[in-house]
C-alpha cells in the first residue's frame, strides 16, 4: 500500500544520503546562504579568470553562458550539455537582454567572429549583475548591428 512505498521511498533516500551521493563527490548536506554565497563567487572568480585568459571561442561561449546564468538565477552549471540547454532558455529569461542572447547564439552559429565580439561576450560574462549586463548589451548596440 502507500505507507509501504512511503518507507520504501525513506529507506532509498537514506541508503543514497549514506552511500552514493558522498561516493561521487557530492555533499547532500544543504549548504548555510553565507557558505553558499561564499562558493558562487569563487566559483565566479575561477570562471573569470578562465574567460580572460581564452581565445577559443566556443570556451568563451560556454563559460559566459556559466556565468549569466549563475548571475541571474544563483545556481551553478556545467558541463557543455546542460550549457546548451541553459541558453536555450535565456530566450525566455526577462533578466537577459534580448541583445545578449541574439550575440551568444551568434557566436554559437558563426566560427569566424570579430575579435571585437569576442571582447564583447566577455563583457557579457563578467558583468557584475542584470543590471549591468543590460548596460553593456545597451552601449554596444551599434558594435551589435555591424556583426550581426
Amino acid at each position: 500500500g502507500t505507507k509501504d512505498a512511503d518507507e520504501l521511498l525513506d529507506q532509498f533516500i537514506s541508503h543514497l544520503e549514506d552511500s552514493c551521493l558522498t561516493l561521487v563527490g557530492i555533499p547532500f548536506s544543504i549548504l548555510d546562504k553565507k557558505a553558499e554565497k561564499k562558493l558562487l563567487t569563487s566559483r565566479r572568480q575561477g570562471l573569470i579568470g578562465r574567460l580572460e585568459k581564452s581565445s577559443q571561442q566556443d570556451e568563451i561561449l560556454r563559460i559566459c553562458v556559466i556565468l549569466i546564468y549563475q548571475q541571474t538565477k544563483s545556481l551553478m552549471i556545467s558541463g557543455k550539455t546542460m550549457t546548451a540547454l541553459v541558453m536555450k532558455l535565456f530566450e525566455q529569461e526577462k533578466k537577459i537582454p534580448t541583445r545578449v542572447t541574439e550575440v551568444l547564439l551568434d557566436l554559437k552559429r558563426d566560427n569566424g567572429v570579430s575579435p571585437e565580439l569576442l571582447h564583447l561576450v566577455k563583457q557579457f560574462g563578467t558583468a557584475k549583475n542584470s543590471k549591468a549586463l543590460a548596460a553593456i548589451s545597451e552601449t554596444s548596440a551599434s558594435l551589435l548591428q555591424k556583426q550581426l
